[in-house]
């Protein structure tokens, strides 16, 4: 055992190390940078989804989604789908690709990669597609917020709800007031 140089010139850091920093960082959340670039927003034509640009955080690993990034879906079948990112540090590689099945959204594989080396599957988007057509789907994606807009969004919570208020009393008749809540 030893100690080790992490942010000091001529330190050796490993991705390991620097994504067990950043996910510490982040709030222990896996998704997408909330206000960075465009938030990975896509689009849906002639059956190719077309996602803007944006930061996704996997476990502290950092993917750039692309501005422009495409992906085809083939209308063949009756089926329900995700466009995936899928992070695999067990063979160090990115993939953007399609999962699906019918009667269902599919199942993803989703290890932690603080542990163990894996697949982790982040969903992008949702979409389902028939013989003829492919249509986006409501998908509730994870936004990983700064921490200075969660400690704003706190204070403005606290102030709103919590904070002791003046209210304006208005008299209905001698000592006897009312006041609005």
């Amino acid at each position: 055992m030893s100690i080790q140089k992490v942010t000091f010139e001529g330190g050796n850091v490993t991705s390991k190390i620097d994504s067990d920093l950043y996910h510490f960082l982040f709030s222990s959340d896996v998704g997408i940078l909330e206000g960075l670039k465009s938030e990975c927003g896509y689009t849906l034509a002639n059956n190719t989804i077309t996602f803007s640009d944006g930061y996704v955080s996997v476990y502290g690993r950092i993917i750039y989604i692309e501005h422009q990034t495409t992906i085809g879906v083939t209308p063949d079948s009756s089926k329900y789908g995700y466009v995936v990112l899928g992070v695999n540090t067990a063979n160090n590689t990115i993939n953007l690709y399609l999962k699906e099945q019918t009667g269902g959204y599919p199942s993803l594989t989703q290890t932690n990669l603080l542990t163990t080396a894996g697949l982790y599957e982040f969903v992008l988007c949702a979409y389902t597609k028939t013989t003829t057509s492919v249509t986006l789907s409501s998908y509730s994606r994870k936004l990983i917020q700064s921490d200075k807009k969660r400690v704003n969004d706190l204070d403005d919570n606290i102030n709103n709800n919590y904070l002791p208020k003046q209210q304006t009393l208005n008299r209905v008749t001698g000592g006897t007031y009312t006041f609005s809540v």
